[in-house]
């Protein structure tokens, strides 16, 4: 309690802010979804050297992310404990990918964004984030870093290593998530180090848990079993039935609905439909070595190959 006349209010608010800033400033990281457009930065691997995490999980709206135990089981075999993904197992049923139940592929690296041309609240310069994006920002990055590796190691080290000075990459990405991601070097362009907080912490323990959460699964779960029952139902109820259907005298003429045709012989050649409703057009190496569905982590050319998002997800389904 103040029990003396004069309060110095000025000094009051300062000290609060002070506290606010040294509370919260370091404690957190931003979580960004790479965006399309043009970016200048500078990727570095997280205190373990990672460079990247992989997650497959489910997520509804008011819900935690939880892993799919089955891709979880997919990377460990030993992880027997596990239940089967019971909302996997819903969305191969429903095989509508407007019902959102499926799984999201999410690869996830530390980014300091120094420049783009598509700022906005949740993608800011001068901001460091854990940068997410699918499959294609793998690729692109792994593919980068592969290119230069023999020739320009001290470059790539530097780069990687937040706690010297390092380069930035030119990064383009057009076409949303089927589109594409390209780097580039940018010669001569060297920034100081990052600087580092509490939030500086392995990516293993960032954005989501490392372990399997059943609580969290089971959350997701019967949010998932909402959805499927809310979409049969939208479904269902949008077609009419034929009691809604006026009678036709028999001798006026009636133009009949065609049925649409799935054949696959109406797709364009060397593409497949995805359990997702998704044409795919197939890359000529994976037509030469009929290896659509076979994704394969430990190959190089699987990591590389531009539709290995797809091929995986397609894959998981299929081996089921």
């Amino acid at each position: 309690m103040v029990t003396h006349d004069y309060f110095d209010l000025q000094k009051a608010i300062k000290k609060a802010r002070e506290g606010v800033k040294s509370f919260s400033a370091e404690e957190y990281v931003k979580i960004a979804f790479i965006k399309p457009g043009k970016h200048k930065i500078r990727f570095f691997h997280d205190p373990d050297g990672d460079i990247f995490r992989y997650v497959m999980s489910h997520q509804f709206p008011g819900r935690k992310k939880t892993h799919c135990p089955n891709y979880l089981r997919e990377q460990n075999p030993s992880l027997t404990d596990l239940p089967g993904c019971e909302i996997c197992k819903l969305a191969d049923e429903i095989d509508n990918w407007r019902s959102k139940l499926g799984r999201r592929y999410s690869a996830m690296i530390y980014g300091h964004l120094y420049e783009t041309n598509s700022a906005d609240e949740y993608w800011q310069p001068g901001t460091t984030y854990i940068v997410v994006g699918s499959g294609k920002l793998r690729d692109a990055v792994l593919a980068f870093l592969e290119g230069l590796v023999s020739d320009a190691s001290d470059y790539i080290q530097a780069m990687l290593n937040p706690n010297v000075n390092g380069g930035v990459v030119s990064v383009e990405v057009t076409g949303g998530t089927q589109g594409a991601i390209n780097l580039s070097a940018i010669p001569g362009v060297t920034k100081p180090p990052i600087e580092l907080g509490s939030w500086y912490k392995p990516l293993a323990e960032s954005w989501i848990s490392k372990e399997f959460s059943q609580s969290d699964y089971q959350e997701a779960l019967e949010a998932a079993k909402a959805r499927a029952k809310e979409f049969l139902e939208s479904t269902s109820t949008s077609a009419p039935s034929t009691s809604d259907v006026e009678s036709t005298p028999s001798d006026t003429p009636v133009a009949q609905p065609q049925p649409q045709q799935s054949s696959t012989s109406e797709l364009p050649q060397n593409s497949v439909m995805s359990k997702l409703g998704k044409i795919i057009e197939l890359p000529a190496r994976v037509i030469q070595l009929q290896c659509w569905t076979k994704f394969n982590q430990q190959d190089k050319d699987c990591l590389q190959c531009p539709i290995s998002m797809e091929c995986m997800f397609e894959g998981s389904i299929l081996n089921k």
